[in-house]
């Protein structure tokens, strides 16, 4: 009886961990890293400075496996992305850059030297 006992515990202690997938997208801030790369596009800028406290309830919203009938996709963004923070900003730069079919998003500075205006670039590499 221990015997089974233990047989159970092994088994449904294996199932407590789920792993995480990597990233699907690369971020690059060089263009060098993009080089022998195909260009999709734009997929908008953003500030980088934060206007609200950062909450992950921002990042994960609920999403549905199978599109309702009439449903479109959402447009990517040509133009600049508003958001509470920079993290929710950069998750709409990677969702377009991702419905592009993009393996890597180049960050680059914008209108000023310093890093307050990122445009974000989709790219498509070989790995």
């Amino acid at each position: 009886m221990t015997t089974a006992a233990l047989a159970l515990a092994l088994a449904l202690g294996a199932c407590g961990y789920v792993p995480v997938p990597p990233d699907p997208i690369r971020y690059v801030t060089s263009p060098a890293d993009v080089m022998s790369c195909r260009r999709l596009g734009n997929v908008g800028y953003t500030r980088t400075d934060g206007v609200g406290p950062y909450s992950f309830s921002d990042l994960t919203v609920p999403v549905l496996t199978r599109p309702r009938p009439g449903d479109r996709p959402n447009p990517i963004p040509s133009g600049e992305i508003r958001g509470p923070n920079f993290a929710v900003t950069l998750e709409v730069m990677r969702d377009a850059a991702l419905s592009l079919g993009a393996s890597d998003l180049l960050l680059t500075r914008r209108f000023y030297h310093d890093w307050s205006y990122v445009s974000g670039t989709a790219y498509r590499c070989p790995r």
